[in-house]
């Protein structure tokens, strides 16, 4: 019985192990989301300055409604944008959230909470698989008795 202790206790902790590096992965994944969406609001409203000047040199040659204002300095990459974007990103206080953070990292811990109970379960099933594989072993040992 001591092999089914000690595969309840170390599934309990690999179950918390998983847990935590789900929580945090989880949590950086949010935040990286949400970094981006403060990038491309920062940029766009940096595209402002561009709102009244020719920018004939930067526009898209297949849709002439949209410009490049990564290229003109906003960014480090290219970066097309439409007039009513720059507009609409410069009326606001700050950038349009699509879910907030905890709605986004409730999500990812309801992951973390699923993954740790299939880590608690499965090592619990290799324990009795383990306990059932040696009472087999010296059950065949000793002659099918």
């Amino acid at each position: 019985m001591t092999i089914i202790r000690g595969t309840f206790r170390l599934s309990i902790v690999t179950a918390l192990l998983v847990a935590i590096y789900y929580g945090i992965t989880g949590y950086m994944a949010v935040m990286e989301r949400e970094q981006a969406n403060w990038k491309l609001w920062n940029t766009l409203r940096c595209g402002a300055r561009f709102l009244d000047q020719d920018m004939s040199k930067y526009t898209s040659p297949v849709r002439p409604e949209v410009i490049d204002i990564g290229s003109a300095g906003c960014s480090n990459e290219r970066f097309w944008a439409t007039r009513d974007e720059i507009r609409d990103a410069v009326a606001r206080s700050e950038p349009e959230r699509i879910t907030t953070f905890a709605e986004s990292f409730q999500y990812k811990l309801y992951n973390a909470l699923f993954a740790a109970l299939g880590a608690f379960v499965l090592v619990n099933l290799a324990g009795f698989v383990v306990v059932g594989a040696r009472g087999l072993f010296r059950w065949v040992r000793a002659g099918y008795r």
